[in-house]
């Protein structure tokens, strides 16, 4: 017997008609559960019930959501929402949804975006436990070297420049947000204390915790994480924005991680960071459950071969009409606009003009040595170790440090990562401050002054904002419209590991945001970077320890351009997640469809499936 539930309120559906549930595959659709629509009349008391006069003329109509669950002779095959489709004086069709097909339909029709939410973490002022105490005009905080500017895993704090901002007339970035001070050590040569301003005004989320978040406010745990790991849990979002109106906490800091945010929907968001750290993010209305999965095939596999029907369709696709997917298509990052980002990301069309050489890094070497300097500077060599050139000096230069997989060059329709490294820079230098007895507030502005400068890693943000001119009424009439304060359509992201580093001027330690572990910071065969921490945002032709592109090694074939319809028989519905084995060949499930009547579930199913080569 098929129960359906509106609203913990049993309804029913239209006499002598079914009910058809498609579960598709997230991998494929980045969908879930659904049907099509489902006919309740209203001439059923029951029905009534549950959906009120909505049929009459002089009720409002508008959108409202619904609970629904399909029970099956006692057992739960459906849990999620519904939605009404259509409305007539005698019945009303509801279209019901699960999973990340529920997740997309309600959080779009409330306008759910990620940085409009009131994210809830712990008071900030526990960050201050970092702190020794305040400086000597009693109201600047001191971050002890080598702590972690804020809360490991939630949040931080690191130089951020707003390159939209111009310079001081001391040669200091008025972009450079940097309210609070790290001490680097207790005291410099000359026995007064030293200090390098560090930002705490802009806090930086970590990526996990905000995905970590939302899923616990749309109502799910997390259940599955294929990419707990320290170089994921080590992402933070990188933001040039303000927020905090003063140097402590209070009511202003309540949105101060959604400032930090691109203005994104929960579902671009999801299929972001699907993208980004290449998993597949299932959401299960049954067991109230979320799975980060790095692999389409999680359930282990089930044969079918006896349960065939003997008749299947097959689907041949054109090369042109095969839909992309991550794993067989070009990755690309989205670059920032900012002027800071260099040789780090560099346009496949100038790669694509010149000769390139792939081979080991040692092959490079010996073919560098045999070339004339002409010939060096037409010559791109791509190695395991990166990708090099000769620069203006005629000196070996590696660059495109985050430059895209490319798998197929005849194929232009890249996907393109939204989540990307962040420009940084070493160039910037924190000024040094003498804060001893009678010194006052004196910035040393070079390193022939007795204080000298401390460099620093600086993450390096451009048109965060598009700022707009406000509208003029006539601007208005003539249709001249522009958005104020538009955000741009990239969330940039860097590492912070958690562990202390040399500061470089006075040996003392600190936090060091960085995007790649030999590309943000100068060689020092002492830093726990090189030695612990061989992390990087690259995603091909490195050799770090780990990096993005790892996550996307995992390239799986399948025959794309057939697609096998096959009705088999079940007892009960199999896992989208398995492996198919059909007559000795494996396949993938796209997607399976089964019919229930009043009675229960037709035992004959459909699915859709690609053959794994």
């Amino acid at each position: 017997m098929t129960e359906v539930y509106i609203d913990q309120q049993r309804v029913f559906f239209k006499e002598n008609t079914s009910l058809k549930l498609t579960i598709e595959n997230t991998f494929f659709g980045n969908t879930g559960s659904y049907t099509l629509d489902v006919t309740f009349p209203l001439d059923i008391e029951e029905n009534r019930k549950a959906f009120g006069y909505v049929n009459r003329l002089d009720v409002s109509k508008k959108y409202k959501k619904y609970d629904a669950m399909i029970v099956v002779d006692s057992k739960m095959v459906f849990k999620g929402s519904a939605k009404i489709t259509n409305i007539s004086d005698s019945e009303v069709k509801l279209q019901l949804l699960s999973g990340n097909s529920n997740v997309k339909f309600w959080t779009k029709a409330q306008k759910i975006y990620i940085d409009e939410l009131e994210y809830e973490y712990t008071d900030t002022k526990e960050s201050f436990d970092n702190f020794v105490g305040l400086d000597g005009f009693g109201f600047r905080p001191i971050i002890v070297a080598g702590s972690f500017p804020g809360k490991k895993g939630i949040y931080c704090y690191v130089p951020i420049l707003d390159e939209n901002e111009g310079r001081d007339e001391t040669g200091m970035s008025n972009g450079l947000l940097n309210e609070h001070m790290l001490m680097v050590d207790k005291y410099d040569p000359y026995g007064e204390p030293v200090y390098i301003e560090v930002a705490r005004d802009c806090i930086c989320p970590n990526l996990m915790f905000v995905f970590k978040w939302i899923a616990k406010y749309l109502g799910y745990r997390i259940r599955r994480n294929d990419r707990d790991n320290p170089l994921v849990n080590g992402i933070y979002i990188a933001t040039a924005t303000r927020t905090t109106k003063n140097e402590w906490r209070d009511s202003s800091e309540e949105k101060a991680m959604a400032k930090a945010l691109p203005h994104w929907t929960v579902e671009e968001f999801v299929k972001q960071l699907q993208n980004f750290l290449n998993v597949t993010i299932i959401f299960d209305d049954i067991n109230g459950t979320v799975d980060i999965v790095s692999d389409t095939f999680t359930e282990g596999t089930i044969d079918i071969t006896d349960s065939v029907e003997e008749e299947y369709e097959v689907e041949v696709i054109d090369d042109e009409d095969v839909e992309s997917n991550l794993y067989d298509s070009n990755v690309v990052y989205k670059e920032g606009s900012s002027d800071y980002h260099g040789i780090d990301m560099v346009n496949r069309e100038i790669i694509d003009s010149f000769t390139e050489v792939k081979c080991t890094y040692e092959e490079f070497l010996r073919q560098w040595d045999s070339m004339t300097a002409d010939e060096r500077k037409i010559t791109i060599w791509t190695t395991e170790r990166g990708q090099y050139c000769s620069d203006g000096n005629g000196e070996k230069k590696r660059f495109n440090h985050f430059g895209g997989i490319i798998r197929n060059r005849q194929n232009d329709n890249d996907i393109e990562l939204k989540i990307s490294p962040v420009a940084t820079t070493r160039d910037i230098e924190m000024y040094a401050f003498d804060y001893s007895y009678g010194g006052g507030n004196t910035i040393y502005k070079n390193a022939f002054e007795r204080k000298g400068t401390c460099p620093q890693t600086v993450l390096c943000l451009q048109n965060q904002y598009e700022p707009a001119n406000k509208q003029t009424v006539w601007d208005a009439i003539q249709g001249e419209n522009e958005e104020g304060n538009k955000k741009e359509d990239i969330m940039q992201v860097f590492l912070m590991d958690g562990l202390a580093v040399p500061s470089g001027f006075y040996g003392g330690l600190y936090q060091i945001p960085f995007t790649h572990y030999s590309y943000n910071c100068v060689y020092d065969p002492t830093n726990v970077i090189y030695n612990h921490c061989k992390w990087s945002l690259s995603l091909a032709n490195d050799n770090a320890l780990m990096n993005i592109g790892i996550l996307h090694e995992s390239a799986r074939l399948q025959n794309r351009n057939a697609v096998y319809s096959i009705v088999f028989i079940a007892e009960h519905i199999p896992s989208v997640y398995y492996v198919f084995m059909i007559r000795n060949k494996r396949y993938t499930c796209k997607k399976i469809e089964v019919q229930f009547d009043a009675n229960g579930m037709d035992k004959k199913i459909r699915g859709y499936f690609e053959e794994i080569l």
